[in-house]
């Protein structure tokens, strides 16, 4: 996960927005992504009581929705949630968009449930991924690790690449895969 999460964080900028690589574009992500993990490993994986996953997941999503309706009047909101074009889903701030953030969530939520998990697992992993969200915004607008607005981008689109690859990859079905892949062996 996090080999996926430097590399795009060392093209997208490049891509997205024409900017040319600086040293912090891998820099400023491997910070994050220790916090990231840290974080991940240490906090919010205690927290696996089906309860206190269901009041985390709706005091962060519920003070995401309120941080969003706050900053924007109502014609600007309905206008970022409803994206009026496929472009609109990921802009200039990378997939850190109203439609990408539920758009990801929904993804990560419907690969568990395919996998079989029950409806408490795909409540623990809603309560990750809003606290990873929320986590992100504080660290973008309290300007700790970075004042720039690129790297701002950086850091909330990591975060955002962290918890959904954290909720969308089953660690078992990625063993799976390098068994069966070990399995057939390459000519050479």
């Amino acid at each position: 996960m996090w080999l996926i999460c430097l590399v795009a964080a060392s093209v997208a900028p490049g891509l997205l927005i024409g900017a040319h690589y600086q040293l912090y574009f891998t820099l400023l992500p491997l910070l994050c992504l220790m916090l990231c993990s840290a974080m991940y490993h240490t906090a919010i994986r205690r927290a696996s009581f089906p309860f206190l996953s269901f009041v985390g997941f709706a005091v962060f999503y519920g003070s995401f929705v309120i941080t969003i309706a706050s900053a924007n009047p109502g014609r600007e909101l309905i206008r970022l949630i409803v994206p009026q074009r496929l472009e609109d889903i990921a802009g200039s701030s990378g997939m850190f968009t109203l439609p990408g953030l539920h758009l990801l969530w929904i993804a990560a939520i419907a690969v568990l449930l395919a996998s079989g998990a029950r409806l408490r697992s795909a409540v623990q992993a809603s309560f990750e991924y809003w606290f990873m969200i929320m986590i992100s915004l504080a660290l973008a607008s309290s300007e700790w690790l970075t004042a720039s607005s690129e790297g701002k981008t950086i850091l909330i689109n990591i975060i955002l690449l962290y918890a959904f690859l954290q909720q969308a990859v089953r660690p078992q079905a990625l063993i799976k895969l390098v068994h069966k892949a070990a399995k057939k062996k390459l000519p050479l």
